[in-house]
């Protein structure tokens, strides 16, 4: 895990509490990679920012060799085979996933006002996205450009979720609009009307206008880049645009005001982060609070910022941490992400720090952009419940990433299979792959193929290369016990009906009766307060969870088992697993299951935030409700901001749960021997 949590961590700054998730996704997760369940601590779901997916599920495990239990035995027992095969890249010709993205239209129109020249160098537009650069001359250091329109004749766009302007210190900008043009274009073109104003301060001396015919509208999907809208125990702020350049910079942010007063917004600074998550400026406080819509459905407010000698990052952060009015104030907290527009790859679409924007071919996909890759497999290990690798590549490009990993039956079809996989943390061409797979797999060797996929297309994940390795492995046996062991915690009975053990991995069926039932009873063995399996010295926290039965749900159809029949009369039954097994010899297996959680809802309830802020408030605690929606996705979660001395985040956050009423302690703790 330790790649996942520095690329969750590298965007955390210290206003932001270490609950809080969403500013820590950095632009460095343009690599597949997965994540378990014990990393879900806050968000019910993950926000997808600068266009990459982080994908999490109870099925996904990510495996540390020298962390691993149940590796490190296999290991010590002389299970895993050295392979040492090589395998050499293979060019792939493929279409991308959402089609490879048509080159920028080139424009090179000029105009000039008031002796000032701008030239509308190229334009694209896709469904989700609408971009164009621009270069300038002659621009006086009291001038600058304001924030463009774009319009289309004959389309309404939809969705806005903001925009970003960037000019760097050659005078190239770049604007990106995040929003969907699609009703009432025809034959994939439409006609374009782009205004850009000349300002001085605030005075308009004019704007450029240019009207392009006919201009193509790519459908190629698409994603965000920013943080557009964030909502704070109900309050909620929007970041309509932002503005960045080398002297000046600006953001319009607007809101409903909460109650009938005079509300603005306080503490109010811009800083900027590199691509490895670290401050590449200081804080720099807003110079400027201006409001420019008085609407009381909305008010708008205008954020100006000197940004003179500042160094851009990736991602610009905009912190609002409270509203205020005379004689109140909501310290709550509002932070806005925005990746920048070097992140847009588009052919022949130059971002600003170019200075000649030049159309750029499309690489063709050939061997010839990864040299002299090679890939090595390593080590090997296969037992009925999980296969491990480790891949070693020589001649590995920083751009390079793995986009695809599978492992197929003999004959060629793909196994139904939990993954994970992620780069050392010091050498990125060292990458250990584990497969969890729905159903065991049987007999005694293993003839199937391990497939690896290689791209340095960060738009589309275009295949570069695939290395295949052909597989002749035994399959280690499970052990299957069938205890029926029967405890009581709080009022809850758990049955332990069935116990499955290789020598690397451990998979527990649990029937238990929920708390509650009803429309919302998704009581699950907790994540949070992980269960343990000890097998001799070896001991292992929860891996993966997949739900049997439910008695509400009735028969799940094809879950992990098709055909399981609950032995025992209980509201449901888990199967859950841990990288521990077995060391073919007499020993001990202890279970403890600390809890029983009820999972969160997507957005909980504000009469249940209200009622368990209440209850937190007379402990010392002070927690904020956020949701976050944005071009690439939304998420819910919560914002630890005062908690008694000595108390971890990770502490108030229980707190929370069992104010909230979604947990329910035990412990539920069944022993016995094994032998096998």
């Amino acid at each position: 895990m330790t790649d996942i949590h520095e690329s969750l961590d590298a965007l955390a700054t210290h206003e932001v509490p270490a609950t809080n998730l969403l500013p820590r996704i950095s632009a460095r997760l343009n690599k597949e990679k997965s994540m378990t369940p014990r990393t879900k601590i806050v968000w019910t779901a993950v926000l997808t920012l600068l266009g990459l997916a982080l994908v999490t599920s109870a099925g996904y495990a990510l495996v540390r060799y020298l962390l691993d239990p149940g590796l490190n035995s296999a290991r010590q027992s002389g299970l895993i085979t050295d392979v040492n095969a090589t395998a050499l890249p293979t060019a792939v010709h493929a279409t991308p996933e959402w089609g490879q993205p048509s080159p920028a239209t080139q424009v090179g129109l000029e105009q000039t006002i008031s002796g000032v020249t701008l030239t509308l160098n190229w334009v694209y537009l896709a469904d989700g996205l609408q971009a164009f650069g621009t270069s300038t001359r002659d621009l006086p250091a009291d001038l600058r450009l304001g924030l463009p329109t774009i319009s289309y004749t004959g389309v309404v766009p939809e969705q806005y979720t903001g925009a970003l302007w960037q000019t760097d210190a050659d005078e190239n900008s770049l604007y990106v609009a995040y929003q969907i043009v699609r009703s009432g274009v025809r034959d994939g073109r439409v006609n374009t009307t782009i205004a850009i104003p000349l300002l001085r301060g605030s005075e308009t001396l004019g704007a450029f206008h240019f009207e392009l015919p006919s201009v193509p509208v790519d459908q190629v999907g698409g994603g965000g880049g920013n943080s557009f809208a964030v909502t704070n125990n109900g309050v909620q702020l929007t970041q309509q645009n932002l503005s960045l350049s080398p002297t000046y910079s600006e953001a319009l942010v607007c809101y409903s005001l909460p109650t009938a007063k005079n509300w603005l917004p306080g503490g109010v600074s811009l800083r900027f982060i590199d691509a490895n998550g670290q401050p590449s400026s200081p804080e720099i406080p807003a110079s400027l609070v201006e409001v420019i819509s008085d609407d009381p459905a909305l008010r708008c407010v205008r954020l100006g910022f000197e940004t003179a000698g500042v160094q851009y990052g990736a991602t610009a952060a905009l912190a609002i941490k409270t509203l205020t009015a005379p004689d109140a104030s909501f310290d709550y907290g509002w932070y806005f992400y925005t990746g920048l527009t070097n992140l847009l790859m588009v052919p022949g679409a130059s971002s600003p720090g170019i200075s000649t924007p030049t159309p750029q071919p499309v690489t063709p996909l050939a061997t010839e952009t990864i040299g002299d890759l090679t890939a090595t497999l390593q080590w090997a290990y296969i037992d009925a419940f999980r296969a491990s690798f480790r891949l070693g590549f020589t001649g590995w490009q920083k751009d390079y990433f793995i986009n695809g990993v599978s492992l197929l039956n003999p004959d060629g079809s793909e196994i139904n299979s939990s993954l994970g996989f992620s780069g050392d943390s010091n050498d990125q061409s060292n990458v250990p792959i584990d497969f969890q797979p729905l159903h065991a797999l049987e007999g005694e060797t293993f003839l199937g193929e391990l497939r690896v996929t290689i791209s340095n297309d960060h738009l589309n994940n275009s295949p570069l290369a695939e290395f295949h390795f052909k597989l002749n492995q035994p399959i280690y046996p499970a052990i299957t016990l069938d205890p029926m062991l029967t405890t009581t915690a709080n009022g809850i009975e758990m049955t332990l009906t069935r116990v499955s053990i290789t020598p690397a991995f451990t998979y527990l069926y649990l029937c238990y009766n929920k708390p509650t039932n009803g429309d919302f009873s998704d009581w699950q063995v907790s994540f949070q307060h992980s269960p343990v399996v000890q097998i001799g010295a070896d001991k292992s926290e929860i891996s993966t969870g997949m739900l049997l039965y439910d008695r509400q749900m009735g028969d799940i159809g094809k879950g992990p088992e098709p055909g399981w029949k609950t032995p025992v009369d209980k509201d449901r039954c888990m199967k859950v697993g841990f990288t521990v097994g077995h060391h073919a010899q007499p020993e001990q297996l202890t279970i403890t299951i600390p809890s029983l959680d009820l999972s969160l809802p997507e957005v909980i309830p504000a009469d249940q935030v209200r009622a368990a802020q209440k209850i937190l408030a007379a402990q010392g605690i002070e927690v904020n409700y956020i949701t976050v929606q944005g071009n690439g996705g939304g998420g819910a979660g919560f914002d630890v901001k005062k908690k008694p001395d000595g108390m971890t985040d990770q502490q108030a956050y229980q707190k929370l749960i069992d104010a909230l009423g979604y947990n329910r302690p035990g412990p539920w703790i069944f022993e016995l021997e094994i032998n096998p």
